[in-house]
């Protein structure tokens, strides 16, 4: 495993307790989303950038990464819908 693929993997523990002290945390779901999608979990990041989205729907972060999956998975509206949504924000 690259090393920057270890720190990736070594910080998912962290998360997962910072996630169930603080459920209403969009910061800490973005991060494992994140986390995961750096060690090739996908469909576990989709899952917390999901989670960070139901928790705060503008979240810069999370509308960013979960819309970079789309793309990898070849959903360019979806991407353009969350484009869309960054541009309006921000």
């Amino acid at each position: 495993m690259l090393k920057t693929a270890k720190k990736y993997q070594d910080a998912i523990a962290p998360l997962q307790f910072a996630a169930k002290s603080s459920k209403d945390d969009a910061d800490v779901q973005n991060l494992l989303g994140f986390v995961y999608r750096k060690t090739g979990k996908l469909d576990l990041a989709v899952v917390h950038y999901k989670r960070a989205l139901g928790i705060n729907p503008e979240h810069k972060g999370a509308l960013q990464y979960h819309g970079g999956l789309f793309l990898i998975h070849g959903n360019k509206k979806a991407t353009q819908a969350n484009l869309a949504k960054l541009d309006r924000i921000c």
